[in-house]
């Protein structure tokens, strides 16, 4: 059985609207790392999400 690692977890501010809704935590995303690899295999510091939205890697 594989155990290599599939995903990895992404982070970002929370946007000026969940602040005021009350949801100011940092926001945590789990994406496929193929996803979030570039060409040369090292996976990206950031990515843009499709809800538009910056994340970062830790």
């Amino acid at each position: 059985m594989n155990k290599e690692k599939t995903t990895i977890e992404y982070w970002r501010h929370p946007t000026e609207a969940e602040i005021k809704f009350g949801e100011g935590a940092i926001h945590w995303l789990t994406v496929d790392i193929e996803k979030v690899k570039k060409p040369n295999g090292k996976l990206k510091k950031w990515f843009i999400h499709t809800d538009g939205l910056r994340y970062n890697r830790p």
